[in-house]
């Protein structure tokens, strides 16, 4: 049976072609674009993400062993195959309307996606000077208040599940999204973790547009079950936890992902993920503070294969936050 699905780490001292399948999408992450003119030149979905600081270059390259076809739709960047979509979207946001470009930006990479057809299972989206003033409040706030008027107007009517996300920072200044969608005859969960307030749920002291996401996304289609955790941090309930202490951030952060694991949390949805020796396939640590690097890569070697884990410098959606952390697992 073919593998529908799966998700590679790919790095700076080695090529594409390491891919064993069809390419959906990329991800590079660095402070210069290595991959790109590869990318360019096989016409994939690519989105480069500016950061600060990072050991090497990485790519998260997304691909199936189903046939994939490439398109545009204005500045939509589309791989698309029988079950599955992969979307990048590029907006320049420096000087002013934060709000109506977040908009703009997921309008874009909704065009033309057939909601009748698709799931929408994972957003990654890159926020320049995130945690700025912005035109009227932070940045990020802007940001959520313009993905909330494009989910209202396009996405919420036409499925009320909110995707697995990661929101952090970008230093360039171009507003990058990514979407991951599967067909819809797939089996399809979205979980929290009991020890937090889902983040669309937040009240008003956190913006008046709560974050549009969910803690998790269970994919179960043919022979897979794939575990995406959203970009996670210390927070318990609604509140941020162990404020300038990274030590205690970083092992709680870890301890939120765990809970979703959990087998009582997932009984919750009927899912059997916690029975299958799934296999991690990569864990991604944004770190606020590249000081704080070899403390938390310490914690993460200790918790988690360090083979699997790529560590790189972002701001987070909140100031007092030094780490967040995602996650992918198939089994």
């Amino acid at each position: 049976m073919e593998k529908c699905l799966d998700v590679a780490i790919v790095t700076g001292n080695e090529t594409l072609d390491k891919i064993s399948g069809n390419i959906l999408g990329i991800i590079e992450y660095g402070v210069n674009a290595i991959f790109a003119a590869d990318a360019d030149a096989k016409s994939l979905p690519y989105q480069f993400i500016q950061v600060k600081s990072i050991n090497e270059n990485f790519c998260e390259v997304w691909f199936t062993e189903e046939t994939v076809y490439y398109r545009k739709s204005e500045s939509c960047r589309i791989g698309e195959s029988e079950n599955l979509c992969f979307r990048t979207v590029t907006v320049y946001d420096e000087a002013g309307g934060h709000q109506e470009k977040a908009e703009n930006a997921y309008k874009q990479i909704f065009s033309e996606l057939n909601l009748d057809l698709y799931h929408v299972v994972r957003f990654w989206n890159y926020i320049p000077n995130i945690n700025e003033k912005g035109d009227v409040q932070e940045r990020y706030k802007e940001f959520c208040a313009g993905r909330e008027d494009a989910f209202l107007e396009l996405y919420h009517k036409n499925d009320s599940v909110y995707p697995a996300a990661t929101g952090v920072g970008t230093y360039g200044n171009d507003l990058c999204l990514c979407l991951l969608a599967v067909h819809k005859k797939a089996k399809r969960c979205n979980i929290e973790n009991p020890n937090q307030v889902p983040a669309y749920c937040y009240p008003r002291q956190f913006g008046a547009s709560s974050p549009k996401f969910s803690r998790a996304a269970y994919v179960e289609f043919q022979s897979e079950k794939i575990m995406l955790i959203s970009g996670t941090a210390s927070i318990i309930g609604t509140e941020s936890v162990y404020m300038g202490d990274v030590v205690m951030q970083t092992n709680t952060t870890i301890d939120n992902i765990k809970i979703l694991f959990d087998e009582k949390n997932l009984r919750k949805y009927a899912i059997d993920f916690w029975r299958i020796k799934a296999k991690l396939k990569y864990l991604k640590v944004y770190i606020r503070n590249w000081d704080d690097f070899p403390i938390i890569r310490q914690i993460c070697e200790n918790r988690f294969e360090k083979e699997k884990i790529v560590y790189l410098q972002s701001d987070i959606c909140r100031s007092e936050l030094l780490v967040e952390i995602e996650g992918v697992w198939i089994g």
